[in-house]
C-alpha cells in the first residue's frame, strides 16, 4: 500500500505546538495511522476547505488529501476546531 506524504501548514504547527505535551504525542501517532489511509478520517460535510477529519480524544485533526499529499490544516478542541476554518 502506498505511503502519503505530511504535509503540515504554518497554522497546523502553530496549534500543534500549543497542545499539551501528552496530547501532541497522540497527535503525533494519530498521524502515522492517517500516513497509511487518510480516507479512514470521516469527512466533513459542506466545506470546502478541511474535508476530511480525525478524532483524537477531545480534539481534531482537519486536513484535505491531495493527490499523494496530506495537507494537515488544524488540530484543536472540539468545541473549537470547526470555527473560522
Amino acid at each position: 500500500m502506498k505511503q502519503f506524504e505530511i504535509v503540515p501548514t504554518k497554522i497546523f504547527t502553530r496549534d500543534f505546538k500549543k497542545l499539551p505535551p501528552e496530547v501532541q504525542k497522540r497527535v503525533l501517532a494519530a498521524l502515522e495511522r492517517i500516513k497509511q489511509d487518510p480516507y479512514q478520517g470521516r469527512k466533513v460535510k459542506a466545506v470546502e476547505t478541511g474535508e476530511w477529519r480525525w478524532r483524537v480524544g477531545d480534539y481534531r485533526i482537519r486536513y484535505d488529501i491531495e493527490g499523494e499529499d496530506i495537507v494537515l490544516l488544524r488540530v484543536r478542541h472540539r468545541r473549537e476546531i470547526y470555527k473560522n476554518l
